[in-house]
């Protein structure tokens, strides 16, 4: 059978719109079997379907989409008839106010009444934010910046409760119930500002400059109302916990001989860029300020520092009187005084590395003369080597206007004002005594092999006998006689 396509031509569509129709169904059925007729009734019944659902989801997508449009615009117009109905009322409200016989009276009345609040929310926000401003400054080890936070906070709260009276305290502390609580949690910044700062005092990591200590200072400086003098015997006091956790690192039984000498390698160190340090924060040389000065007056202009407040005339006034009452304290120290401090503080030093620590001498770790001799070496290595003095060539520069090759002499000269040998102030007198205790020592250790006293006896008792003496002080000591003197006498 042949087999015929049933798709309809563009000529059998346009056919069938124009009512040709009935005569092709009857043509179908006059030229094929009733098998392909029942074919193409199925088809015809597929596609319609399909195209029925088609037909649905295409309007149903459409709907949709209709339906959102629909609630899109209702929004739009509901939100402009809102927008429209303020600016109708604010104009009324203009009209209104120019219309009225009284608005002189009320803006003269309401105006100040408006900035004075608007004027205490935005210090009680400056009180808010300051524990986390204090706190970024802690963390990127900015403690001046912190503790100055901390004042200038303390001065907001004093202008707003200790100079209002108590209505005015009572109003803001009722509008503003969180200011009280807000001050406990500043308040106890105070306290931690001074411990990291001390904290970092200890700190002898390597990289840090003086300008970290220097920061740190003026940090414990304005927190805690220090006088300079108070701040010399800080910085001094700190390096001295320095250099006792140094030496009781190695003051346990399982220390060694190099244990020992490398802690007093370290511990010269300390004291040495300590008195160097000294020199450059608190000494005045050649008319230039010291830089614990510099930096613990240093300040940007008050009206920069209470960003976000309207107004702080009162703040502004008291941060002026907090920078005259702090230059009023910061008086240059006098240089014998300087010298005088480092000098006990030295000695102080030189104590506490030859006396007991925790129940025993450090030095009786070093057990021999060669020991001993070694240790002295690398101590006065330490002393002249120009690499422990490093940070402090730079102001030794500018002081002395040349390059210095030996910076611990100058130092000395500046700070200590004499020329006395760390060596002969510290460990001449312990390492004289220790090598007396070793030859005792040695010399016990030998009466264990010589007995001396036999031996005297024996020459008491051959001494009525002509006996060759010095061939007696020859003899072996496994026969008796002093066994260590040398065969050296030359003959005449």
């Amino acid at each position: 059978m042949r087999v015929v396509s049933l798709s309809p031509s563009p000529s059998t569509a346009e056919h069938r719109r124009s009512g040709g129709g009935v005569a092709d169904v009857e043509s179908l059925f006059r030229t094929k079997p009733i098998s392909e007729i029942r074919n193409a009734e199925a088809t015809s019944r597929k596609q319609i379907q399909d195209k029925s659902e088609e037909l649905r989801q295409l309007v149903g997508n459409r709907y949709r989409d209709l339906i959102d449009s629909a609630d899109s615009i209702v929004l739009m117009k509901n939100s402009c008839d809102a927008i429209s109905a303020n600016i109708s009322a604010v104009h009324d409200g203009i009209l209104r106010s120019l219309s009225s016989e009284t608005p002189k009276f009320a803006a003269a009345s309401s105006i100040p009444a408006r900035s004075r609040i608007y004027g205490i929310a935005c210090r009680v926000k400056y009180l808010v934010d300051t524990p986390e401003n204090i706190w970024g400054c802690l963390d990127e080890s900015m403690f001046l910046e912190a503790g100055a936070r901390y004042i200038r906070a303390k001065q907001v709260h004093h202008s707003l409760i200790d100079n209002s009276n108590n209505d005015n305290k009572s109003s803001i502390l009722s509008n503003f119930p969180l200011l009280q609580h807000q001050w406990q949690i500043v308040e106890s910044f105070k306290a931690q500002i001074s411990l990291r700062s001390r904290e970092r005092l200890l700190d002898q990591a390597l990289g840090l400059g003086i300008a970290a200590y220097a920061d740190a200072l003026a940090a414990i400086a304005i927190i805690d109302e220090l006088e300079p003098k108070q701040a010399l015997s800080l910085f001094l006091d700190s390096r001295k916990s320095c250099i006792s956790q140094k030496l009781a690192s190695c003051s346990t039984a399982n220390a060694t001989s190099s244990d020992v000498i490398s802690a007093f390698c370290e511990v010269l160190k300390i004291i040495q860029v300590s008195v160097g340090q000294v020199g450059e924060l608190f000494l005045q040389v050649l008319n230039d300020m010291p830089l614990f000065y510099k930096v613990v007056l240093s300040s940007p202009p008050a009206s920069q520092l209470f960003g976000g407040i309207p107004n702080p005339d009162e703040e502004v006034r008291l941060w002026k009187l907090f920078g005259d009452k702090l230059e009023s304290v910061m008086v240059i120290l006098d240089r014998d005084f300087i010298a005088k401090t480092c000098s006990d503080w030295l000695k102080n030093c030189a104590k506490e590395i030859v006396n007991k620590i925790n129940g025993r001498y450090l030095i009786d770790s070093i057990g021999s003369g060669r020991d001993l001799a070694s240790a002295e070496k690398l101590i006065r290595e330490t002393m002249d080597s120009k690499q422990v003095l490093e940070g402090s060539l730079g102001w030794l520069k500018n002081v002395f206007g040349s390059e210095i090759e030996l910076p611990w002499n100058r130092i000395r000269e500046l700070v200590l004002e004499d020329d006395a040998d760390l060596w002969d102030g510290i460990f001449e007198v312990t390492f004289v005594q220790r090598m007396k205790t070793i030859i005792e020592l040695q010399f016990d250790d030998l009466t264990k092999i010589v007995d001396v006293k036999e031996a005297i006896r024996a020459v008491v008792e051959a001494s009525t006998d002509q006996v060759d003496f010095r061939a007696y002080l020859n003899k072996s000591y496994l026969g008796g006689g002093v066994w260590f003197i040398e065969q050296n006498t030359k003959k005449g």
